[in-house]
């Protein structure tokens, strides 16, 4: 019994219809892509109820956008939900026409052509202060300050690991990852470098006019310090907990009383003046007092008299609010400002400013200096045009990855090849064979060649690059097929090694061209080389260093590829009818026999013979194809020899 529900509403059927579905994630001969799961087209009848779930389409000058939407679709077989994803529909006249899409193409499809830098990573947006990069270049997950050449000097930008971004990637679609591949230490240690030389720039422009608050939404710097924050924080880039506002030990007067950090004007204003700051003090915290927020002359010799924006009463921990506000403000173009929060008592040693922000009745925009390069937006600091599905693209194909959606779960599983075919977790499903219809061999395996090249991206403005830096060959010994084939190319290039004042490390020329580099891949290496202090911070005992050797194309299909290097030495494709249900091409429970379905442990153990052909041996399953859901037929399914 089929259960078809369209946008949560049941869809009529004729009750003779065949809806197949195909699953073939990761078929060998399409190594270089992943597909998700698809139906054939099939017909539901013009019943009132299923015209009205297609919102009429059927009428030339119908207004739904039933036909232009991807509409949610779930599919029961005797109460087992076997497809859950989205239809489209076809064409209309008798009967409409639509296709099931599911699996993998749930968010391959959502993804489309977004970029990279459009993920949110604002948990770990933070202040280039030199103790702040100090403290992260050991990081193992998120980001790490690693030591790189970036072509002028030794510089500590942030390298993002591919962990980070691909969890930030599909919990934007209601996914989290498991898998072999979370747990491979090459995987854990590999990032992207710092890519985009314009982030920094991106803060330098217009700050605020005077509806400061609905045009930005941004954190606003001066030199090391945080001087105003917006009330609208779209993109969310800052936890809902964390502090907006940071004052330094070193601004930090010891007797209760701090300064952000010293900011001048370019022109001579008057302007009225009017925001609030939300302050918070620590619960340790138990004594009384007033906080007072002034704009002071940052020479103390020289010191105008600090004008008052804002005074609030205190008793204890917690929240303080503090109403700003000043007529007549005057900024004298020759005079350095700081703004001074003053708690009046000196064992306030430590506050957070949760909120607030500053604006003013006359474009302060034309006044305030560059001066807002010193927040990051870590997602601005990835390639600028690079797509999200060029990024998944180049990780499964560097670990060579077999994907699979759970989708009953919201869980993408990421596998290695290699992992999912493991002999001593195959399913024997040798009783599942219909022994009825003789299986076909396939001799023609794909798009392959006999020198198959895997290789990364050239950089023409990167003269340290070699020419084909990093290029791998899997070699199939066949001399019917073609010479040679690009398997796969990467939107990235690799990070070259050089000897810099006497010193190897990585080298990437970002700073000393006008032109875009290709952005770059590598993994993290700890240890004790090239130990460098940070502007007055100490050297560390160990360092993070960019490494790329293990990246060669090479070393990765030595190391990831060892199943599909089997199944190429076989080349055949055997096509056998299995007598499949539901509870094979599911998730099920752990109760059954089958403590994942086919499509999510694709190894197989087969020992049967049909007529004269016996068939003894470990298999990959390379597709499960139309599998008719809801009736008693046997499935044809591909399989790979991996002995």
């Amino acid at each position: 019994m089929i259960d078809f529900f369209i946008n949560g509403q049941r869809v009529d059927l004729f009750g003779n219809e065949t809806v197949a579905m195909t699953y073939q994630c990761n078929k060998f001969q399409e190594v270089k892509s992943r597909s998700g799961e698809y139906s054939n087209t099939f017909k539901i009848p013009y019943t009132a109820n299923n015209k009205k779930i297609a919102q009429h389409s059927h009428q030339p000058n119908s207004t739904g956008d039933f036909a232009r939407k991807k509409n949610t679709v779930k599919i029961y077989e005797n109460g087992v939900l076997i497809v859950d994803g989205f239809c489209k529909i076809v064409t209309s006249k008798d009967e409409i026409n639509i296709n099931v899409f599911s699996g993998n193409s749930n968010w391959i499809d959502s993804i489309g052509d977004k970029l990279l830098q459009s993920i949110d990573l604002s948990q770990y947006d933070h202040m280039l202060f030199d103790d702040v990069v100090n403290n992260n270049r050991l990081n193992t997950t998120g980001f790490v300050y690693a030591n790189c050449h970036y072509g002028n000097t030794v510089n500590f930008h942030p390298s993002i690991y591919y962990r980070t971004l691909l969890d930030a990637i599909f919990l934007e679609y209601g996914y989290t990852l498991s898998g072999s591949l979370l747990t491979d230490t090459l995987f854990q240690r590999a990032v992207l470098p710092f890519c985009n030389k314009q982030w920094m720039k991106r803060f330098g422009t217009t700050f605020f006019d005077a509806d400061f608050r609905k045009v930005t939404n941004e954190l606003i710097t001066t030199g090391d310090g945080i001087a105003f924050a917006s009330l609208e924080n779209t993109r969310k880039l800052k936890p809902t907990n964390a502090p907006l506002f940071f004052i330094r030990n070193s601004e930090w007067d010891g007797v209760g009383s701090g300064f952000f950090t010293a900011f001048d004007f370019g022109s001579t204003k008057t302007v009225n003046a009017e925001g609030y700051l939300l302050l918070e003090l620590p619960t340790s915290f138990s004594g009384t007092g007033t906080v007072t927020v002034s704009l002071e002359d940052i020479n103390p010799v020289t010191s105008i008299t600090p004008q008052i924006l804002g005074t609030s009463s205190y008793f204890g921990s917690g929240n303080i609010y503090v109403q700003l506000s000043y007529t007549n403000l005057v900024f004298d173009f020759a005079t350095s400002y700081r703004i001074r929060v003053n708690f009046g008592n000196t064992s306030v040693n430590q506050f957070s400013c949760l909120n607030g922000y500053l604006k003013f009745d006359d474009g302060l925009d034309e006044i305030f200096p560059q001066q807002r390069d010193q927040h990051t937006d870590l997602a601005l600091s990835l390639p600028p045009k690079l797509k999200i599905k060029d990024f998944i693209k180049h990780v499964f194909n560097q670990f060579g990855v077999q994907v699979t959606t759970d989708y009953e779960n919201g869980v993408i599983i990421l596998n290695k090849f290699d992992d999912v075919s493991e002999k001593d977790k195959a399913i024997d499903v040798s009783n599942l064979v219909d022994a009825s219809e003789r299986p076909e061999i396939e001799y023609n395996f794909g798009n392959y060649a006999q020198n198959n090249y895997m290789r990364y991206k050239e950089d023409n403005n990167d003269s340290t690059l070699p020419i084909d830096y990093g290029t791998g060959n899997l070699k199939i010994d066949n001399e019917l097929l073609p010479v040679e084939s690009e398997l796969f190319k990467s939107e990235f290039a690799g990070v070259v090694r050089a000897v810099v004042g006497g010193i190897t490390m990585a080298t990437y020329p970002l700073f000393t061209t006008t032109q875009q580099l290709t952005p770059r891949c590598a993994y993290i290496v700890q240890n004790n080389e090239n130990l460098f202090n940070i502007s007055g911070q100490p050297a560390l005992a160990t360092n993070s260093h960019l490494f790329f050797d293990d990246f060669h194309f090479d070393a990765l299909i030595d190391r990831n590829y060892k199943l599909i290097k089997a199944v190429m030495f076989n080349q055949k494709i055997i096509k056998l009818n299995l007598r499949l249900n539901n509870v094979h091409v599911c998730q099920i429970s752990s109760s059954t026999p089958f403590s994942k379905s086919l499509n999510y442990n694709r190894s197989l153990y087969i020992n049967t013979t049909i007529d004269d052909i016996h068939i003894n041996g470990y298999f990959y399953l390379n597709s499960i194809n139309q599998y008719k859901i809801g009736q008693n037929e046997s499935t044809e399914t591909e399989l790979c020899p991996i002995d």
